[in-house]
């Protein structure tokens, strides 16, 4: 019998550890030149590892959210060609050569997302549509709820850690600019991003090997949305 099995080269290399000259590998030109180096290697498969949002100690393990995207990954000069970052405040997203500072990087990363995030349009087309869409909504209020109580979960007050209706509605529409868009910013960008990145490198005749943790974390919008009455 003719062995129909598709053989080929593969290689692991996570996005964080393509060169760079912010701190860390992202979805920028790093990404794109490993993508030719491996079209002209003969290479037919790219092996990644999780690309979920890192939560405590920066672990994939710990991610916020199980369908997340990292902002770490998200690319700054993409940022600077739509206009969302100013030259100088690339430069200052630059970061040393060797171990990463992943304090610093958190510091530096975030200050430079929300500042692109001040000139962005939250009313869009393309962007209401990804928020009507609703895949990120419970991971919104999750960070916006992170961001102002800045404890687990189950440190919120009683109404939001049980979920109350109501009092989400009101919570959303008090920090709706401020926090519940930001972050939905934050995955909107860095979906375009992987998208076109992926279509990329699948054009190159290279396919990508996924990967993923194996649980959810506790402290993470996907218990708070879908278990938290059972656990609590």
């Amino acid at each position: 019998m003719e062995n129909s099995i598709n053989r080929g080269a593969g290689i692991l290399c996570h996005i964080s550890s393509l060169p760079g000259k912010y701190g860390i590998g992202s979805l920028g030109r790093e990404a794109y030149a490993f993508a030719d180096f491996l079209k002209k290697s003969g290479v037919k498969f790219w092996q990644i590892l999780p690309l979920v949002q890192t939560g405590f100690g920066d672990s994939p393990y710990q991610s916020v959210c199980c369908n997340s995207g990292n902002p770490y990954f998200i690319d700054l000069e993409t940022l600077n060609e739509e206009g969302l970052l100013s030259d100088a405040e690339l430069k200052g997203c630059v970061m040393p050569e060797g171990s990463t500072d992943y304090s610093a990087l958190y510091v530096n990363r975030y200050a430079a997302l929300r500042i692109a995030y001040s000139r962005f349009d939250i009313n869009g087309e393309e962007f209401l549509k990804f928020l009507s869409d609703g895949e990120f909504e419970d991971y919104a209020l999750f960070m916006s709820l992170k961001s102002k109580y800045k404890c687990p979960f189950d440190g919120f007050p009683a109404e939001f850690k049980r979920r109350n209706v109501k009092a989400l509605e009101e919570f959303k529409k008090s920090v709706y600019k401020s926090e519940y868009c930001f972050w939905q910013f934050l995955q909107y960008e860095f979906n375009a991003q992987w998208k076109k990145l992926k279509e990329y490198v699948n054009s190159l005749g290279i396919k990508i090997i996924g990967d993923l943790p194996l649980y959810v974390a506790y402290d993470s919008a996907d218990v708070w949305g879908r278990a938290v009455v059972r656990c609590l």
